[in-house]
């Protein structure tokens, strides 16, 4: 009930701002009860944005997400190729665009919270259609039909995607632009893994590395059509741990690899983990061939601190958005990788090179600690000499002798007490509903704001009047 009072309270969608419905969408996501499982299966809508707008939408003939979430990568095409809504338009009575769109999402069927996000995704979906579907309310069955084609529920298997290993017979078949942030989670890897192996799956899955993330990736990579382009989001593990040096060795062999844009910790709601955007060309060539097509351009590297937004429960809409420059300097890149120049600090382009002999592919590394610092990205310390030091340990002692002093005589000293009504010191009223996180935010001061919070002595912030 309290959703649909949220959503009525925005009125009539017609003839709205473009991109306003998924706002929404957004902030009824956020509304959640329970926020902090809302990192598994919701990427920021301008994450989302950026990768959708890295990649050749317009070209694809079939975008997959295999692990959907609430569905924003396959649907965020919407927003940014007319061209690709246009296909959707009724004809005949009949829709019958010449694109896929595919989403896959994992869980129980007895599992009403599991099943939960993929109804989401198909909402969320509706949303994007809502205004075909308002102009042709006589197909309603059509745009149904559309939509349960698109978004999947797969509960046969605890593997879930995973276990869809035959799903495209030929590579004619296969999406040929994946877009996902796969799930990567450290609880229940050893049951998958044995789930793979009693499935018969362990050669498919060779090379995988460690956690369940590595056979989301092999599994894109297999599954990626030749020349398909594929941009994943992905944790650090990926890049720096010695167990997935093989897999890192199955990207090199298997893909092209077109940019590596580190994100910065907690771009996902409640979750610090440090995340990369990882974008790959599938190589144009049967397995047993792959060794003979060597990777001859540079890779596209790119440090985000900003997206924005800000990086908490609250996320304010803030001018700065590293992510924004990155993909657009990532679309000028690819359009001549050999020859492409930028003075941008935060941009590295990297010899493939670099990638055979580096051992971890951790990019923030290859900025030393005077870039970091001219960027904001790392605080300047401060380096004492040992006589400063010294001065500095000589100047705290001498203080702490202050403290004894007062110590001791605190002691001493006897106070008179006497209850007081709060009423006799402040004229109190009924708090101003005005009094938001957000007009905080937006309303920065000296004057303390308090509310019945039991920490920070119950002030929530400061404002301004």
């Amino acid at each position: 009930k309290d959703t649909i009072e949220k959503y009525a309270k925005f009125g009539d969608l017609k003839n709205i701002e473009k991109g306003f419905k998924t706002k929404l969408f957004e902030t009824f996501l956020k509304q959640s009860k329970d926020k902090s499982k809302l990192g598994q299966f919701f990427t920021p809508r301008k994450v989302v944005k950026g990768i959708v707008e890295m990649a050749d939408v317009d070209k694809a003939q079939f975008i997959c997400d295999p692990f959907c979430g609430v569905g924003d990568f396959v649907l965020e095409p919407f927003q940014t190729s007319q061209a690709l809504k246009n296909k959707f338009i009724p004809k005949n009575n009949k829709i019958n665009p010449n694109v896929k769109l595919l989403g896959y999402d994992t869980g129980r069927e007895d599992n009403d919270e599991q099943k939960r996000t993929i109804i989401l995704a198909k909402a969320n979906m509706l949303i994007y259609l809502s205004d075909l579907v308002e102009k042709n309310p006589s197909l309603n069955k059509e745009f149904s039909k559309i939509i349960n084609e698109t978004f999947h529920f797969l509960s046969d298997s605890n593997l879930g995607t995973l276990k869809e290993t035959e799903r495209f017979e030929k590579d004619d078949d296969k999406p040929d632009l994946i877009l996902t942030n796969p799930p990567y989670i450290t609880s229940g890897v050893a049951i998958i893994r044995k789930q793979i192996e009693e499935d018969g799956l362990t050669d498919y899955y060779k090379n995988s590395g460690k956690g369940v993330e590595g056979f989301c990736l092999k599994w894109i990579i297999k599954n990626l059509k030749r020349k398909g382009q594929a941009f994943v989001i992905l944790p650090d593990s990926i890049f720096n741990v010695f167990a997935n040096e093989v897999l890192r060795d199955e990207i090199k062999k298997c893909c092209y690899i077109n940019c590596i844009i580190s994100l910065p910790a907690k771009t996902f709601f409640n979750t610090p983990k440090k995340t990369y955007i990882l974008g790959i060309t599938k190589k144009d060539c049967d397995d047993d061939e792959y060794e003979n097509y060597k990777q001859d351009f540079p890779i596209f590297t790119y440090l985000v601190s900003n997206i924005g937004e800000t990086l908490d429960v609250n996320r304010f809409e803030i001018p700065e958005n590293d992510l924004d420059n990155a993909k657009n300097l990532f679309n000028q890149f690819k359009g001549s990788p050999n020859n492409f120049q930028t003075d941008d600090p935060r941009c590295k382009i990297q010899n493939i090179e670099k990638f055979e002999t580096e051992k971890y592919w951790i990019i923030d590394k290859w900025w030393n600690k005077e870039e970091k610092i001219n960027l904001g990205i790392e605080e300047e310390s401060d380096n004492l000499t040992i006589d400063e030091f010294k001065d500095q340990i000589e100047k705290t002692k001498k203080e702490l002798g202050e403290l004894e002093w007062i110590t001791d005589n605190s002691k001493k000293i006897l106070y008179k007490t006497k209850l007081i009504p709060v009423t006799e010191i402040f004229d109190t009223e009924k708090g101003k509903a005005k009094y938001t996180k957000k007009y905080i935010h937006d309303h920065k001061g000296e004057f303390p704001v308090y509310s019945s919070q039991t920490s920070e002595l119950g002030e929530i912030g400061s404002i301004n009047t």
